[in-house]
């Protein structure tokens, strides 16, 4: 059966053994299959969708997101795996909050994270983890040169799929499975972790002012945080 699109999760016979029930895929949906045939007789899906990419605008004033992803591998450790779709005026100053709308012409070109800083830092994901699979490492280079490896493992998020520098260049974020984001210093450890997210992160951006960060996940949440106190502000769910 090739009717899912990511990791199955969960599976099970029908008391008859004429059917298959499978979870999981991108989607979270539940396939009903044909047990001798592999044909899918239903799909069962809720109303949400993967996050794939979040972004600001360049006055940090308007959050960006897109639900469609552009690598279907899902699996390089960039933030660049989607368009941006939509947007959402946030209460900044005197502009009050806006409601989701689809991104346009007129709209901003959106920030997305940045790997790379002045005076010749850059983040550059590695093979490393207990699979040894890309990302499982993320080294921090200065001209080019590791300074740094932050591990990943099965207690950690096993692998950076999402990384960027602080707007000051002080510090990074990163991302990786199971709603794992975490803030490191330039030397590679760790500061503190953002909790909320409940799936992969496959977006992190910081705003171009340093006060909040914006992130996108499996988990079919884009989600709004206080960058340096890593309060959780606001959860969207796009239905």
């Amino acid at each position: 059966y090739v009717g899912h699109n990511n990791t199955v999760i969960a599976s099970d016979f029908s008391p008859d053994g004429l059917y298959i029930a499978t979870a999981g895929g991108n989607d979270r949906a539940i396939h009903i299959w044909d047990a001798k045939t592999g044909y899918k007789l239903r799909e069962l899906k809720g109303v949400g969708e993967v996050a794939w990419s979040a972004g600001f605008s360049p006055d940090g004033k308007t959050l960006a997101w897109g639900l469609t992803n552009a690598n279907m591998a899902g699996l390089t450790p960039i933030n660049e795996r989607g368009p941006f779709e939509y947007q959402l005026a946030l209460p900044i100053g005197n502009q009050p909050m806006g409601r989701p709308e689809r991104v346009n012409d007129k709209s901003p070109k959106f920030i997305r994270a940045n790997a790379a800083k002045d005076g010749g830092w850059q983040l550059w994901a590695v093979k490393g983890g207990r699979y040894n699979h890309p990302g499982g490492g993320l080294e921090i280079r200065k001209d080019g040169k590791a300074q740094a490896t932050i591990e990943r493992g099965p207690s950690n998020g096993e692998r950076h799929s999402a990384f960027t520098f602080t707007p000051d260049g002080k510090a990074l974020i990163t991302g990786g499975s199971w709603g794992v984001l975490q803030a490191y210093t330039l030397d590679g450890k760790l500061i503190g972790d953002y909790i909320g997210h409940e799936g992969d992160i496959w977006a992190v951006t910081p705003s171009p002012d340093g006060k909040y960060l914006a992130s996108a996940a499996a988990d079919q949440t884009v989600r709004l945080w206080n960058l340096q106190t890593r309060e959780l502000i606001v959860t969207i769910f796009q239905a």
